[in-house]
Parts: C-alpha cells; sequence; structure tokens
C-alpha cells in the first residue's frame, strides 16, 4: 500500500504594519479591525523548515520577512 503524504498547516502572525498597505487591504476586504493578521500556509515540509525558507525570501509571500 502507498504511503499517503502528509502536509502541515501553517500560521505566522504578521506586523500590524501590513494593515498600512494599500495591496494587503484590497486583498483582504473582510479585515475585521482588532483581529490579529495572519498568513495561513500549507506545506509538505516541516513547518520550521518551511518557516526558514520564508525568512530566506525563498518563495516567500510578499508581506513575511524577517526584520
Amino acid at each position: 500500500m502507498a504511503q499517503r503524504k502528509h502536509y502541515h498547516v501553517y500560521v505566522i502572525e504578521l506586523s500590524k504594519s501590513v494593515l498600512s498597505k494599500a495591496r494587503f487591504m484590497r486583498s483582504n476586504p473582510g479585515y475585521q479591525a482588532g483581529k490579529p493578521c495572519v498568513y495561513v500556509g500549507m506545506t509538505g515540509r516541516d513547518p520550521d523548515v518551511r518557516f526558514d525558507k520564508h525568512k530566506a525570501g525563498i518563495q516567500a509571500n510578499r508581506y513575511l520577512h524577517h526584520p
């Protein structure tokens, strides 16, 4: 029997500074003031490895960066 591929869902909290970005706000019209800003992703890799790739800018979302 073939082994099924495992996926991980991960959530990264974004800086509130994304709220000042017009493109972010256009892409998230349902944002409710006071709620946290998060990025939700899915990966077949270990979530820690994927997070490191986000921080390094590899296949990263434009709003995820390591200061």
